[in-house]
């Protein structure tokens, strides 16, 4: 009874190493603008509401919000730390004067500033997908990231993807 469980093992085993072990590498971390808050440092504003879509501004001024961004510790082979910020400047009427920004913040665990980075959407168009990129020396392993954004009235913060 015994061979047959140990044959079965080594055919498991070598069938394993015959078609390469799964890799180390880590899938993208995705959160809903849902999960994201208002912003009071600047007199958070209550317009900000979260619905299965992600966070809208329902106001008609700008507004802030906040996003933790969780992550897994980078590669030792990696050079920069990525994420994706995606939304819309506008979900009812153009406003040629609608654009969103978006900052990306980098600290360690004793709250030291590490890095930003930031980018401003186009106002031409609706959508917007910025790329945030830190080099990966200013998210060492410890690291904790955060990201800001100004939402124009009726914009709306869809989510956010770590690339990893």
């Amino acid at each position: 009874m015994k061979l047959p469980l140990v044959k079965l093992i080594g055919i498991v085993l070598v069938v394993s190493l015959a078609c390469g072990l799964p890799s180390q590498s880590q899938a993208n971390v995705n959160i809903s603008g849902a999960a994201c808050q208002r912003y009071g440092g600047y007199g958070g504003s209550p317009d900000l509401l979260a619905d299965i879509s992600g966070l809208y501004n329902s106001g008609q001024f700008g507004a802030y919000a906040v996003c933790g961004v969780p992550h897994s510790p980078l590669a030792a082979t990696a050079t920069s730390f990525m994420l994706y910020v995606d939304g819309d400047n506008w979900l009812f009427q153009a406003n040629p004067y609608s654009s969103a920004q978006c900052i990306v913040y980098s600290y360690d665990y004793n709250g030291t500033f590490l890095g930003s980075t930031s980018q401003i959407s186009s106002s031409s168009v609706q959508h917007f997908d910025m790329l945030l990129s830190l080099p990966a020396a200013q998210v060492p392993y410890w690291a904790y990231t955060s990201v800001f954004c100004s939402l124009p009235p009726t914009g709306l913060l869809r989510g956010v993807t770590v690339l990893q």
